[in-house]
């Protein structure tokens, strides 16, 4: 045998030894690898998923497919990890492919956990919608369009329909131009409109701005007096208390007097026995009853008045009591909580009303004056006249 058979041999049988040696192990970088740690991923379809095939983490190859099979129904896959590489315990493992039809292989997730996978764990899989499962959904969408196509055809396939359509979108058409119409005649004046409206809006939440801020003000100053007085309102409850406790009393003393009344003892039994002295208590009941009835002739007005001062953006809080004697005599109290004074004044006023007019005299906040006020409709609708403050420079106050 010649040197160079030999040779030719030699080289043959090395190159022979090598394809044999890439088609078994496949890649020869996982010789210098070494083993990594096992990982287990469930699918539940991995057609197209080989033995060998790669797993990457963010695009980077980090380990390989070791084994595949059948467990409960499901595609169980132990893949590989490469030393080193750490994968957290929330990442997800699914299917991918390089290109459009390219080989298939194992994509990793990654997850947030701070935790990381050990040996022998399992990750969630997910498997993606094949191509066959999208063909099918779209000839079902197809099939789903072309009923809509025939039923569409159908509808507009009588005259009757046509003509309807037409006239529809015929009114359409019209509507749309009136409208157009519309909004060119009138475009500035509904312009000018909408900038009005929002001016109105921002004045009066300014406005409701300031009464919020008046009256939580005047809130403020009413809780101060309140704590001011905190005692002398403690005493006035225990004082109607006591007052409650003293009625009691009566009312069970009245109570034993009835009941010897009934039974004809002390001097209101004998009274009651005594025809004489009976028609002589009648009399004296029946002049009593005429003055209680001149008594419920009197009549009593409280109001509570909340005025807002729109040029000064302040507010007035006036509270009344006005005692009327037979529906012409009266007598007037308030108390008015003055803005510009920044404290309470008082007005204390009598009068006679003579018609629909009713003249009064007295104190108007604080200060002598005299008033008239003018009943329009009964108590309903009144116009009020003051003057009171005679001494003020350069003139009384009058309204």
């Amino acid at each position: 045998m010649t040197r160079e058979i030999k040779i030719g041999l030699f080289l043959g049988i090395a190159f022979l030894i090598m394809v044999i040696f890439i088609f078994t192990v496949g890649d020869l970088g996982e010789i210098f690898r070494g083993k990594g740690y096992p990982l287990y991923v469930y699918f539940d379809s991995a057609a197209g998923l080989e033995k060998r095939t790669q797993v990457r983490l963010a695009g980077v190859k980090i380990g390989r497919v070791e084994d595949i099979r059948l467990k409960d129904s499901q595609a169980e896959v132990l893949i590989v990890i490469d030393k080193g590489v750490q994968i957290r315990r929330d990442s997800v493992a699914t299917l991918a492919a390089l290109g459009l039809l390219g080989e298939k292989y194992i994509e990793i997730l990654p997850g947030k956990a701070t935790a990381y996978c050990q040996p022998g764990d399992t990750l969630q899989g997910l498997t993606p919608v094949s191509l066959d499962r999208i063909g099918a959904q779209l000839l079902s969408v197809g099939e789903e369009v072309r009923k809509a196509g025939q039923l569409l055809q159908e509808l507009l396939g009588s005259e009757g329909t046509k003509s309807s359509l037409q006239q529809s979108l015929a009114n359409i058409a019209e509507f749309t131009g009136e409208l157009r119409d519309f909004w060119q005649q009138n475009r500035q004046a509904l312009t000018r409109t909408v900038d009005q409206s929002s001016q109105v809006a921002q004045t009066l939440s300014q406005d409701m701005t300031r009464v919020a801020r008046n009256l939580e003000e005047t809130v403020d100053l009413l809780k101060e007096v309140i704590s001011e007085n905190r005692g002398d309102i403690r005493q006035r409850l225990q004082d109607i208390g006591t007052l409650i406790k003293e009625t009691e009393k009566a009312l069970r003393e009245l109570n034993q007097s009835l009941h010897e009344i009934n039974k004809g003892e002390g001097s209101l039994g004998k009274l009651i026995q005594n025809d004489d002295l009976y028609q002589e208590a009648e009399t004296a009941l029946r002049q009593t009853r005429q003055m209680v009835d001149q008594v419920y002739q009197w009549r009593l007005e409280p109001t509570l008045e909340m005025q807002y001062l729109g040029e000064t953006a302040k507010t007035r809080g006036r509270a009344s009591l006005r005692f009327w004697f037979k529906d012409r005599q009266f007598v007037s109290a308030q108390i008015i909580r003055d803005p510009w004074q920044e404290k309470f004044v008082f007005s204390w006023q009598g009068g006679v009303r003579f018609g629909p007019f009713a003249p009064r005299v007295g104190l108007i906040e604080s200060r002598f004056g005299v008033g008239l006020d003018w009943f329009v409709w009964q108590k309903w609708a009144i116009f009020r006249i003051e003057a009171f403050d005679f001494n003020r420079e350069p003139r009384p106050h009058f309204r």
